[in-house]
């Protein structure tokens, strides 16, 4: 094992066993999940105009609008 193996095995493993990181890790993640669901809600309550105007149709946004928000 080299140096660069070794310094990246020791920051991995370091990622993984600190509280800190990991908890501003899964908060981060929240925060995006929660915009995500924001999100999908507010492009459902569009006028057609405007999904028109951004090349979306109803029926995609709708389609959209109905994932979970864990869904990519």
């Amino acid at each position: 094992m080299n140096i660069i193996s070794q310094t990246k095995t020791s920051q991995q493993h370091q990622a993984l066993t600190s509280p800190k990181l990991n908890l501003s890790n899964i908060l981060s993640k929240l925060d995006m999940l929660l915009a995500r669901r924001k999100s999908r809600r507010e492009l459902a309550k569009l006028p057609d105009y405007l999904l028109k105007d951004i090349g979306v149709s109803r029926a995609d946004a709708l389609r959209e609008a109905e994932k979970s928000f864990w869904q990519s």
